[in-house]
């Protein structure tokens, strides 16, 4: 396989024993992904060494941004409920290695093949961990929501990671965001100033979109992006019994994607004890796949 020379270049950058690239190149969310076997304390994994897409201009700049941002991030990102950083760089073009992705929540019917409660849950854990060391995600959506074939720290195929951490926090102020974040999912600080800044709320925001499409099993809304937008910054938060869910998921739905931040949950800790509360009713054994 013919490789690019700034991928070669960075393959002797890395942290790995050595890395070799093996597999097949394509097209990922942030960057073009090359498959690679690498090598540390004497094991051998796969895994996905992200190029990342950088702007036309200001190229040095964004990449100094990446890897600040980066460098806050990859230490916490060694969490259960998060796919690990395992290298990173911003030399010659910003770049991430982390273990290899099977499969996004996007890519599937959540309702066919998963605990929607259970994933819900688990994915809150990952958010909180973020937020426990004042970090935001800030592009959560059904894409950034992995499947990893284990290896390093990452866990097995069948848990939920959250993938993509902090990158849409740098990469909106370079590239048209609905590039990067569903719009669907993004909440209404994204489409105007005046509902305030993206900030931890944001990540509550579209916690609860991802939450409609897992007892759902489809987009909070939907429409040409005018369209959503207009939904998103005017109409009331969707109600996800109306679209077949139980219904004690519509109070924490709308509570979670109030357009105005004072409506909506205080921090994430709020937001898992109602999803607690909802797991030990036993009116919804359902949504855990029992």
């Amino acid at each position: 396989m013919d490789l690019p020379e700034s991928v070669l270049s960075i393959a002797s950058q890395s942290r790995f024993d050595h890395l070799h690239m093996t597999g097949s190149q394509y097209r990922g969310l942030y960057g073009t992904v090359y498959e690679a076997l690498a090598g540390v304390g004497g094991r051998q994994e796969d895994i996905a060494r992200r190029i990342l897409d950088r702007p036309e201009s200001a190229v040095s700049e964004f990449a100094d941004r990446i890897t600040d941002t980066l460098g806050r991030f990859a230490p916490v990102t060694a969490h259960e409920r998060l796919v690990t950083v395992l290298d990173y760089g911003a030399r010659p073009r910003p770049w991430i290695a982390t273990a290899m992705i099977n499969e996004r929540l996007a890519d599937r019917g959540p309702m066919d093949f998963l605990s929607p409660l259970t994933t819900a849950r688990e994915l809150v854990e990952g958010v909180a961990h973020l937020h426990q060391h004042d970090l935001i995600h800030g592009g959560l959506d059904p894409r950034a929501v992995v499947f990893v074939g284990g290896g390093f720290e990452d866990v097995g195929r069948g848990t939920p990671l959250i993938d993509n951490a902090g990158l849409m926090q740098e990469f909106r102020y370079d590239f048209e965001p609905a590039t990067y974040l569903d719009p669907a999912y993004a909440a209404p600080e994204y489409y105007s100033q005046q509902f305030g800044i993206v900030d931890h709320q944001t990540d509550l925001y579209q916690l609860g979109a991802v939450l409609y499409y897992l007892v759902t099993g489809q987009p909070p809304y939907q429409g040409t992006f005018e369209e959503l937008r207009t939904q998103v910054l005017h109409e009331p938060p969707p109600t996800p019994s109306e679209a077949g869910a139980p219904p004690g998921f519509d109070d924490i739905i709308r509570k979670a994607m109030a357009n105005e931040k004072i409506k909506r949950y205080e921090t994430v800790e709020y937001l898992q004890n109602d999803l607690t509360m909802i797991a030990a009713n036993r009116e919804y054994e359902w949504v855990d796949g029992e």
